[in-house]
């Protein structure tokens, strides 16, 4: 089975750099240039890449580095200040290499598909990450205006689809997080589900006895 699996992360890295590669394709001058003078300057290869789309498109791509996607048609949308919030949520991402701990967590959960518990907290983890990239990105611009103006122009447009090792702006409990930065105290929901939960230990019980059965 972790031979199969090794096939998938293998095959995974080579779908995304596929991926960024076509993408490079459709890479617009001026945006890119543009922006990535104001908002990188460690030089070298192009840390935001925006494409030609007119589909408003952002998230943060990349198994080993990580860079952040966006599409003309998000730049056509947004305002300045609006686009300033998703490149600083998308930053965090990129810093924190988001988009490889999702693709490793939700291969986790895939390969242990007999503990549905893992299924869960790889949902709300993501919901963390994304609230954590939205406070980043509020506490950059002092304000959870603009970033809140950013995700309802999103929401009409739905979820985007990217390859999987990658974290999309407005692809993970939106609503939420637009509820979220109209009330900052609001608690991430984090009950437990009872039935994953005795599934999944009744499971590793079951293991362990196994375990011990075999060695005793």
């Amino acid at each position: 089975m972790w031979e199969k699996r090794s096939k998938v992360i293998v095959r995974q890295i080579v779908l995304s750099a596929r991926t960024y590669k076509r993408l490079r394709h459709l890479r617009h001058e001026g945006h890119c240039t543009a922006l990535n003078q104001a908002f990188c300057r460690s030089g070298g290869e192009d840390a935001i890449l925006v494409v030609e789309h007119p589909a408003p498109v952002a998230f943060t791509m990349g198994m080993w580095k990580p860079r952040i996607i966006l599409s003309t048609g998000l730049v056509k949308l947004l305002d300045h200040n609006e686009l300033k919030a998703v490149i600083y949520h998308e930053m965090y991402h990129q810093k924190h290499r988001d988009p490889v701990k999702t693709f490793v967590l939700s291969l986790v959960a895939a390969v242990m598909w007999y503990l549905p518990i893992l299924k869960w907290f790889r949902h709300h983890y993501n919901i963390a990450r994304e609230v954590l990239a939205d406070h980043y990105a509020v506490n950059r611009l002092g304000s959870g205006q603009d970033l809140g103006g950013a995700l309802v122009k999103m929401l009409k447009y739905g979820r985007t689809a990217t390859v999987q090792a990658a974290v999309s702006f407005s692809d993970t409990s939106i609503n939420y997080r637009i509820l979220r930065l109209l009330d900052p105290d609001m608690d991430i929901p984090l009950r437990l589900p009872f039935a994953p939960t005795m599934i999944s230990v009744q499971v590793l019980l079951l293991l362990c006895s196994l375990f011990l059965i075999e060695f005793s």
